[in-house]
Formats: C-alpha cells, sequence, structure tokens
C-alpha cells in the first residue's frame, strides 16, 4: 500500500550570480570511478535500492562528491530539465554538507535556471529562500509500506523529481 511520506516543495530561481565556491576543498566533481560510491552513499540515504535510476542520472547530468576524512560523504547531481537545471538526488549526512553540495552546483549553474525539489521537513527550504530560490509547488512523497529507512545519518535532502523520488 502507498503511503504519504512527507512533503517535498519544489524551489526555482533564474539568473542570479552565484556567490564563488567556499568549499572547494572538500566538494570534487565525480567521475565514472566513483559511481559504485555514489551508488552505495544513494541507498544509505533513500533505504532503497536505485541503481537504474542513480547510473542514468549520472550518464546525463554532473555529480559532484562530498570527501571528508578522504572518504565520500555525500553527493550531489544537477542534469538539463525543461528550460534549465535541475538538482536532485542531494544525499549526505548533514545539512551543512547538503548545503556545500548544491553551493558547489548552483556555482556552476550561474545565470541558469534551477529547479530543486527538497523535503519541506529537512529545514533547507528557509535557505534556499534565502538564496533566492522561491517556492512554486508542493506534492505529496509517496513510498509503498513500509516506508524505506536510510542508515545511520544518511539522509536524500533534494529528489531527483517529484515524479521519481
Amino acid at each position: 500500500m502507498a503511503r504519504g511520506a512527507g512533503r517535498v516543495q519544489s524551489r526555482l530561481m533564474i539568473g542570479r550570480t552565484w556567490m564563488p565556491q567556499r568549499s572547494a576543498d572538500i566538494v570534487r566533481a565525480a567521475d565514472e570511478e566513483d559511481a559504485d560510491g555514489i551508488l552505495d552513499l544513494d541507498h544509505k540515504a533513500s533505504g532503497m535500492p536505485r541503481e537504474k535510476l542513480i547510473r542514468e542520472l549520472l550518464k546525463v547530468g554532473e555529480a559532484v562528491l562530498l570527501c571528508e576524512d578522504g572518504k565520500s560523504t555525500g553527493y550531489a547531481i544537477a542534469r538539463r530539465f525543461e528550460r534549465g537545471y535541475v538538482i536532485g538526488p542531494v544525499a549526505t549526512q548533514s545539512d551543512e554538507g547538503a548545503k556545500l553540495l548544491i553551493t558547489a552546483l548552483l556555482s556552476r549553474l550561474r545565470g541558469q535556471f534551477v529547479r530543486i525539489d527538497v523535503h519541506e521537513q529537512d529545514g533547507l527550504s528557509g535557505w534556499l529562500e534565502e538564496l533566492g530560490m522561491k517556492r512554486v509547488s508542493d506534492a505529496v512523497s509517496m513510498a509503498w509500506s513500509p516506508l524505506p529507512i536510510s542508515v545511520g545519518r544518511f539522509h536524500t535532502y533534494a529528489v531527483a523529481n517529484q515524479s521519481f523520488m
């Protein structure tokens, strides 16, 4: 049985000049060798095996990794979407890590139309509003019962798309 698993907000911004990336020392571009590590991070964060989805997103998008103490602790993907770009999924262990990943991608998308779909309860909405990303719609996140469980502190902060979370 499908159940509501929280609300997802869509946020949009057009044409902003982003601040310089302050996270260059711990956020780096992902490459093909990082795919298995990204799949592991995604499974821990989403609580679901999403290999086919993530591999497809990696083919068409640009991924970044959050690296702390020599290991990958988060990832984010940006890809072309309609008239601009969408950021998501974003998966890591903390709000601060999610902000670093999102900022890293936004710094690469200067002047572009950008969309991100975030979980309402995660606390990134206020920060995104401060950046100028306006809330444009809401949707109910649905999942099959029982709800997927993430591993440890890992969490999905932004979904790949409201249609396939």
